[in-house]
Parts: structure tokens; sequence; C-alpha cells
């Protein structure tokens, strides 16, 4: 041990940084209401840990996504908290890899529940507004 008290030489394991990127809701997934982590979402590439440095690699899930500064934030927050860590630097693709093939079993399960459960809520809401709009349409008669 140092005399500040960090233990030398120690870094965290690969297991400890998905841990901490597993905590990360992508947040597209989170507008949506279905809360998938990045993990989940199959947007962790690769973890490459060397001397304190965490070099972390995403995909993305389209060219066009504006989240990066987002996951930089995150990761960088969450993952630099592990003893050991000295930096932390976040790469990602051209976002035309990602397929939903890559989710998580446990995220796609998820995602269809939500999407399910979206669908009756409206097919009831859809309903309602169409009895609404027939008595109406029967008290001006």
């Amino acid at each position: 041990m140092s005399e500040t008290g960090d233990t030398e030489g120690s870094e965290p394991s690969a297991l400890a940084v998905r841990e901490q990127l597993d905590t990360i809701v992508d947040p597209c997934s989170e507008a949506r209401g279905a809360d998938i982590s990045i993990v989940e979402m199959g947007l962790l590439k690769k973890i490459e840990i060397e001397e304190g440095v965490v070099d972390i690699e995403l995909r993305i899930t389209s060219p066009s996504c504006m989240m990066v500064g987002y996951f930089i934030e995150q990761a960088t927050e969450r993952v630099g908290d592990l003893p050991g860590v000295e930096a932390v630097n976040l790469g990602t693709d051209a976002g035309l890899s990602w397929r939903e093939g890559m989710m998580s079993e446990k995220a796609k399960e998820r995602r269809r529940e939500h999407q399910a459960a979206l669908a009756e809520r409206y097919g009831r809401e859809e309903g309602s507004t169409a009895v609404a709009t027939q008595a109406a349409a029967a008290s001006e008669d």
C-alpha cells in the first residue's frame, strides 16, 4: 500500500468494469419506458485495462445517435469510481454494426413485454376514442 492508502498495482477487473457499465441505462430505451442497460442492449464491444487506464469501445445503434456524450460522461463517472482506475477512455463505432439480435434475451423479453403493454394500452384508448366519437355523433342527430 502506498502512503496515500492506495493499493499499488491493483486495477479493476473487466468484470467490475462491465458491472459498472451495466448500471448505465440506454437513454432511448429509458425514453420508451423499457430501461435497458447499454450492456443488455449489446452496445459493449470491448474492455481493455492496462496500468489503471480503462479503454471501452461501444457500438452505437445508428450513425445519428446523439447519446455518445452521455455515454462518455456516465462511463467516466461510474468506471472512474472503481479503485485503481486512473483514466477512462470511451470510443464508439460508426453506428452501422449494431443489430437487435445483439441484445440479451432478458432485454429482448422486457422490450417485447413493454411493446405489448403499449399496444394494449393504445388499443384501449383508440377503442375509447371511437366509442366517444360515436356517442358524440349520435348526440348531434
